[in-house]
């Protein structure tokens, strides 16, 4: 139970409280799965969903820890605040499913069918990150070191088979 005053948000209207009572305990309610791009429409703003996406980057900062995702051409954020728990250690190329608050803005004028640019996922909790594929083994950098190896180690070869053949020229 809230008390407090409706507000206007950016989205939808907010109750900003006063005081809140617990009356009981239940279970949270699953997130809404759904695509990225699909998130982007306003009326999804606060509410709680998941997707799956591929993890780009992480960035870790004071007050929390940023994901940079993507889910097929949209790129968006989650971010972990550090008070709720340290996020586990996921490499760039892991796909996940994320789950949170969806928190939509745009830079154009509001209108209120108009889809949104930017999505920003708010986790709840570590257990928001789930990983459900490891990043590939073949790696663009991995790629390029073994290419490069294999390079060298031919032109290494090839320098030693043309320096035995000059030696024999030179004996008879």
């Amino acid at each position: 139970e809230v008390e407090g005053w409706p507000r206007a948000g950016k989205m939808k209207p907010f109750i900003q409280a006063s005081g809140e009572d617990i009356l009981g305990h239940q279970a949270s309610p699953p997130p809404l799965m759904s695509p990225a791009a699909k998130l982007l429409d306003s009326r999804f703003e606060s509410e709680l969903v998941a997707c799956e996406a591929e993890l780009i980057n992480v960035f870790r900062g004071a007050d929390g820890t940023t994901f940079e995702l993507r889910d097929g051409p949209v790129v968006f954020r989650g971010w972990l605040d550090l008070s709720v728990g340290l996020p586990p250690d996921f490499k760039p190329g892991s796909k996940l499913r994320v789950s949170g608050i969806a928190q939509i803005t745009s830079i154009g004028a509001f209108s209120p069918l108009q889809e949104e640019d930017k999505l920003l996922l708010r986790l709840r909790a570590p257990a928001d990150l789930v990983l459900l594929k490891m990043p590939p083994w073949w790696t663009p950098q991995r790629v390029t070191g073994i290419f490069s190896a294999i390079l060298s180690a031919t032109l290494i070869l090839m320098a030693g088979i043309y320096q035995r053949g000059r030696t024999k020229r030179k004996r008879k």
